[in-house]
């Protein structure tokens, strides 16, 4: 083996890349508030805390408004005891409409527990307002545990 020559020029920089995940928020409830629901009345579900948010505005009550247009994938859940037999449902709304294939529907008994877990992939604009609501049938109390009871976690995807 000969001797090595010198190091040549570094080549050139590549083009800056964004950020696989440019927006994303993380809501979630612990407080085990009782929702006292009337009858096929959507009631919005409590989202008061948060681990992680980016791009996002999270200044409104539970909700997340969307600051960048594009595809998202959003995760939900709901859980709790109901009061009565009734039939519970879960929905993610975008500006106080349900977002199609996003309600989850479960035939619950007296003191029985239920939950929902829902995830969907959906196009946002900027300036929309996300959120989770539940509602049922009848008139029904329903009262989460003091653990985690609801969560929506929201990322843009594309």
């Amino acid at each position: 083996i000969g001797p090595k020559g010198d190091i040549g020029p570094t080549g050139p920089q590549g083009l800056v890349g964004t950020a696989i995940l440019d927006s994303y928020a993380s809501l979630y409830e612990d407080n085990g508030n009782s929702y006292m629901l009337t009858a096929n009345t959507p009631n919005q579900v409590e989202l008061s805390k948060n681990s992680q948010v980016k791009n996002m505005d999270i200044s409104f009550t539970n909700t997340v408004k969307v600051q960048n247009t594009g595809i998202y994938k959003i995760d939900y859940f709901f859980s709790s005891v109901a009061s009565a037999q009734s039939n519970i449902s879960i929905e993610l709304r975008k500006e106080n409409v349900t977002i199609n294939g996003t309600k989850i529907t479960r035939k619950v008994n007296n003191q029985e527990y239920v939950w929902f877990n829902g995830s969907i992939i959906v196009s946002l604009n900027k300036g929309e307002k996300v959120d989770l609501a539940v509602s049922s049938t009848t008139n029904v109390t329903l009262t989460p545990d003091e653990d985690t009871v609801s969560y929506l976690s929201i990322m843009q995807i594309g």
